[in-house]
């Protein structure tokens, strides 16, 4: 199964283990590391409890196995591409989740002979699952040429015919019929419709790998090309903790974009030509939009925003003139302070950021605003491509991708650092 992301892939072998269980059979299941395996296992204890059923984990044979008595007596062992220990383990279906991510030699030497004919439900299958890659990895190869081309996978080898494959494509498109245990749609047509505008107008390479599940190369060295798929529409309810709000301040014509954020949802970005005079008019009506005066504002202080300060005077509890261009914290790792933030904002990126629908209109400007972000190749600290060449590319200037990173900039270690200059210069006295 090659899948888009969010279409269900876990859910889809958790059903299958559940299966496993009650026909008792003896299942396998990897993936590329420990948590990416545990998720189907995750999801399988869901299912059971709502039928009231309770999944174990059992010491069975010197390895752990999940087992649910009251279901049936066929076991789950889970395991990780990091380690051999599945290495000659009899079973009779074998699953790996984001299998494209597993080592080929992995699957042909450790996984694949684990499979053993002769269980009691008379099934002898091998499941894999992944979110598309690109078109060198071994899934790919295997799922895309014919079967003389797979050295790796030769029917002398291994006795695997690729024609005993069935190759489903699974994607953003195909997921409506999705239902949660409760019976209520996994996908809401909110959900649908913020995905579509997401991916609406996108480059081809998200489109083929995203929506039309397809297999794609991707060279790009963007600094976040490959994460901007966990940039997603948010279906979840807001629980408004601390409100921080980030603003990239205009400069020759410019825009001044504003971003607010509470924790990893993105609440609402506008952006609007200003000048001196209207820059805070800006800012309220920004702020009488987002319904709540924010707790931080952390604001571009180079170029014209090194005279803005008086603009932010009142508007939330904590002002922070946040210089791009002034040295990083991590002097050491960063050219300077702007390619350490958008690092920063890279890795929070990994683990999702949500996009409320009253900010969906501006998302795919920020993505076409990140999309671009280079690192400069062959520097001993991390630095990003200038201002000036993203312009020439996008043929504007990134103000919603800076606003947000601004939104997202980590301002806490600044002020420790403060903190403690001053507390040793105190402490001489």
């Amino acid at each position: 199964m090659l899948c888009g992301r969010g279409s269900g892939k876990s859910m889809t072998l958790a059903v299958l283990m559940l299966r496993s269980i009650k026909d008792g059979d003896d299942h396998i299941h990897a993936s590329s590391t420990h948590s990416q395996a545990s998720e189907a296992i995750d999801q399988l204890r869901e299912l059971l409890a709502a039928i009231d059923m309770n999944l174990s984990r059992k010491l069975q044979g010197g390895i752990y196995a999940y087992v649910c008595p009251q279901l049936g007596n066929g076991r789950i062992r889970c395991f990780s591409a990091k380690n051999d220990k599945m290495r000659s383990k009899n079973s009779n279906i074998l699953s790996i989740d984001e299998a494209a991510f597993v080592p080929a030699d992995y699957f042909k030497k450790v996984a694949y002979p684990c499979l053993r004919k002769g269980s009691k439900s008379g099934r002898t299958q091998c499941y894999l699952v992944s979110s598309p890659l690109d078109s060198s990895n071994w899934l790919s190869i295997f799922v895309q040429s014919d079967k003389s081309e797979q050295d790796f996978l030769s029917k002398d080898d291994r006795e695997l015919d690729y024609q005993d494959f069935l190759v489903v494509h699974s994607t953003y498109r195909d997921i409506k019929h999705l239902k949660k245990p409760n019976g209520d749609p996994a996908i809401t047509e909110d959900w649908i419709k913020g995905i579509e505008m997401l991916y609406k107008d996108e480059d081809q390479l998200i489109i083929d790998r995203e929506i039309n599940g397809l297999i794609v190369s991707d060279i790009s060295d963007g600094l976040f090309t490959n994460l901007l798929r966990n940039l997603v529409p948010n279906d979840k309810p807001i629980t408004y903790n601390k409100i921080i709000m980030g603003v990239d301040i205009a400069d020759e014509g410019d825009f001044t974009s504003a971003v607010a954020r509470t924790d990893n949802n993105i609440l609402l970005m506008d952006r609007k030509k200003t000048n001196p005079d209207n820059l805070r008019d800006f800012l309220k009506g920004f702020i009488a939009r987002l319904g709540k005066k924010p707790d931080v504002i952390n604001y571009d202080a180079s170029g014209l925003g090194r005279y803005a300060k008086s603009a932010f005077d009142g508007l939330a509890v904590v002002v922070h003139p946040i210089k791009f261009g002034s040295s990083a914290i991590r002097k050491d790792l960063y050219e300077n302070r702007r390619a350490e933030l958008h690092d920063d904002f890279a890795n929070i990126l990994r683990n999702k950021v949500y996009v409320c629908p009253q900010a969906m209109p501006l998302a795919k400007e920020l993505k076409d605003d990140l999309k671009y972000v280079r690192r400069i190749p062959d520097k001993i600290k991390m630095c990003l491509m200038p201002k000036e060449d993203i312009r020439k590319l996008i043929h504007r200037s990134p103000d919603i991708g800076d606003g947000t990173v601004l939104a997202f900039a980590k301002t806490n270690s600044q002020d420790y650092a403060s903190l403690i200059k001053k507390a040793a210069n105190a402490g001489r006295f």
